[in-house]
């Protein structure tokens, strides 16, 4: 009976192992880890970069955004405003795992 109770305990513990990992993997956010495969998944990547940074009324004034591939890359970038002074935002991002390399607003 011993052996059959710490079978069952061993059982519950990676029952429950499994269930925090499928969880866990549920709120890791809308984009899965892993390579940046088109312009929209690295556009969206950059907007969520820049958004706690700039505010997502500054974000929203740069549409539409560019996303360019180059070298492993994605460089990503908004659009000046008409009539505006300054620049724009600007991502570069890692096509191999969406890593932010760096970010900027143009002003530098």
């Amino acid at each position: 009976m011993g052996r059959t109770v710490r079978v069952l305990a061993v059982l519950v513990a990676l029952a429950a192992v499994f269930s925090l990992g499928q969880s866990m993997k549920s709120r890791s956010g809308d984009r899965p880890p892993g390579p940046v495969h088109n312009a929209k998944a690295a556009i969206e990547i950059a907007v969520a970069a820049w958004t706690p940074v700039y505010g997502r009324e500054q974000i929203e004034k740069q549409k539409p955004f560019r996303a360019l591939l180059r070298g492993g890359v994605w460089t990503v970038e908004g659009t000046l405003p008409s009539n505006s002074a300054g620049g724009v935002v600007l991502a570069e991002i890692a096509s191999d795992n969406g890593r932010v390399i760096r970010m900027s607003d143009g002003r530098r």
